[in-house]
């Protein structure tokens, strides 16, 4: 069974086009929220952000304040864009598609 606070990032996520991956162990609870494809997280101008706490008390203002700044598009006919794309494996997504 899902836990309700995850179910409710994963609906939240789904309407933005954004991706999330939760696990819990000993130290507490890892939630990772991945940009669409070919963007960036505006508060960050990286391709997660991350939220790590021992409670998921938290973890919805958190993703709320995250999509308030938004996201950048990448343009892959700029260099540092490219190198961004390259990295984060999206140009072999591209290509794939």
């Amino acid at each position: 069974m899902t836990n309700p606070t995850i179910r409710k990032l994963e609906n939240i996520c789904k309407k933005h086009g954004v991706e999330v991956d939760a696990s819990k162990d000993w130290d507490g609870w890892l939630v990772t929220f991945y940009a669409p494809d070919f963007h960036i997280w505006g508060s960050s101008t990286a391709t997660v952000s991350v939220y790590h706490d021992d409670t998921l008390r938290g973890v919805i203002s958190f993703l709320r304040s995250e999509l308030s700044c938004g996201f950048y598009k990448l343009d892959p006919t700029n260099p540092d864009d490219l190198e961004t794309l390259g990295i984060t494996g999206q140009l072999a997504n591209q290509r794939e598609n």
